[in-house]
């Protein structure tokens, strides 16, 4: 399209520029160079080895991305941009763009305003940090995403994180087996010692029913069960550490808790001999669930 055809900026249709920039929706801004170039080292470095010319620069950014943009270089005529009200996929663009055309005092001021986006919309982060390529909004994003349930809302996601999808679904599939797996071997330690699993006395199924608080707690095998059946793929870390807090109650290292079996009487349980067991057990569990984090590494 002739660029005569083509509608101004309201905001930057300046009568004495010296340079017209075409957005990606044919949008012209008639700007100065010299904004340009005190703001940008990409457009610093284009003029200086650039002949001058009639013509538009054709940019990849939408109007309202680059009226952001341009913005923040003629500070004096608008109001500072509120990038507080903008949408999360704008802050993003405005940001990608920012890095771009090495405006580090613009990407400098969004940076602060990305860092909440990485929990409100980390799919569509991790899409920008793998365009910028960024690893440390990458892993902050990747590790947002774990928190949700990458299936339910699939057709969406997939749009939002682009390129990386295939390897989001790949790493959150790893991820949920590794977590599967450790679930599974604190089971083991939960059964091995007798915390759960069948009775001595009278041999059938047991639960914990209470720990040294005499508070009630969730029965171990429904809690796993449920904790294996999570979609989301994230390590249930709060899950796991208040049960085990329940555990232990007021008990501290050495100290011994009764077990319960819902089938026997408290004195035919005390009787078999194996309905005690010492409170290090579940100060242990409790310890190794802050702690655990999956090894698998999310690549694109």
């Amino acid at each position: 399209m002739d660029d005569a055809q083509l509608l101004p900026h309201t905001s930057f249709n300046f009568a004495d520029s010296d340079v017209t920039l075409r957005s990606s929706d044919n949008v012209l801004f008639r700007v100065h160079r010299a904004n340009l170039m005190a703001c940008s080292v990409t457009f610093r470095d284009m003029f200086h080895v650039g002949k001058e010319t009639d013509e538009a620069v054709a940019l990849s950014e939408k109007s309202s991305t680059l009226a952001h943009l341009l913005a923040m270089c003629y500070p004096a005529e608008d109001p500072p941009v509120d990038f507080s009200l903008l949408a999360s996929g704008d802050i993003l663009d405005c940001y990608e763009a920012a890095v771009k055309y090495q405006m580090w005092v613009a990407g400098l001021a969004l940076r602060s305003f990305v860092e909440p986006v990485v929990h409100m919309d980390p799919f569509r982060v991790v899409r920008s940090a793998h365009t910028l390529n960024d690893s440390v909004l990458m892993q902050k994003a990747v590790k947002a995403t774990l928190e949700l349930d990458i299936l339910a809302n699939a057709a969406e996601y997939r749009v939002k994180a682009g390129i990386t999808w295939t390897s989001l679904l790949e790493y959150h599939f790893r991820y949920k087996r590794e977590v599967t797996e450790e679930l599974l071997k604190m089971q083991k330690t939960v059964f091995d010692a007798r915390l759960a699993g069948r009775c001595y006395f009278c041999k059938r199924d047991i639960s914990l029913g209470y720990g040294a608080s005499r508070a009630a707690v969730e029965p171990w095998q429904e809690l796993i069960l449920r904790m294996v059946g999570m979609r989301p793929a994230a390590w249930p870390r709060q899950q796991l550490v208040e049960y085990f807090q329940q555990c232990i109650g007021t008990g501290s290292v050495g100290d011994q808790i009764p077990t319960h079996c819902q089938h026997c009487t408290r004195n035919e349980a005390l009787a078999s001999g194996s309905s005690r067991v010492y409170v290090d057990t579940w100060i242990s569990l409790k310890s190794r669930a802050e702690t655990y984090a999956p090894t698998c590494v999310f690549k694109v």
